[in-house]
């Protein structure tokens, strides 16, 4: 395994914040992944959406595939990005050792950011906040956890704006130096998910 790879994008943020879905609008570009099958992102994200609207229910992919050890292999010593989603605070101290995790520390190279300006997408969902288990990362230096060296924080206010939109995704490519993609999509996707980020949470 290289544990030295910068290929695994950590992005950390609290349950409920829209992590999922700023991931799959990350794996629209040519040059990153997730756990979705990449040819499928834009077009099963959209059919997840429209489903929503008819039945009220909440889906997200799950990441299982990204860490089996032949998978997290190729994915360490490959070429394309693979965004990966954690909630610090959320995950057991154990969990890393039965494979359900990636455990931050153990990749000190991977790009690390989080989502920032969130409570009102937790709000509507009816989510008590939870602070991130700062023991649990270590890692030291950001403006909103002193304690936590996030390389980009990616502001969610943007979902609400067109401009804003584009904007805080254009600063996110750049920081991770990739191509952009088809922004009518991710318009598209932004629009969706704006109608439709609360249901499914009212069990």
């Amino acid at each position: 395994m290289n544990y030295n790879t910068d290929r695994i994008i950590m992005l950390t943020y609290e349950v409920g914040a829209g992590g999922k879905f700023v991931s799959m609008c990350m794996a629209l570009s040519p040059d990153i992944k997730c756990a979705m099958p990449t040819d499928t992102v834009y077009e099963t994200s959209i059919k997840w959406f429209e489903l929503k609207k008819k039945d009220g229910r909440h889906r997200e992919y799950r990441e299982r595939r990204m860490l089996e050890p032949d998978k997290l292999e190729e994915i360490s010593n490959g070429k394309d990005y693979w965004v990966y989603t954690i909630h610090p605070d959320y995950v057991p101290a154990d969990s890393h050792e039965k494979g359900l995790y990636l455990r931050v520390n153990d990749w000190p190279s991977c790009p690390k950011m989080h989502l920032v300006n969130y409570h009102w997408i937790i709000k509507a969902r009816e989510r008590e906040k939870k602070e991130i288990d700062l023991t649990y990362l270590k890692l030291g230096g950001s403006k909103m956890y002193p304690e936590i060296n996030i390389g980009h924080e990616f502001n969610m206010l943007c979902v609400l704006d067109q401009k804003l939109w584009k904007k805080e995704l254009s600063r996110l490519y750049t920081w991770l130096k990739v191509r952009e993609p088809n922004w009518d999509h991710l318009e598209h996707m932004r629009k969706l998910w704006h109608e439709t980020y609360y249901y499914g949470y009212d069990d």
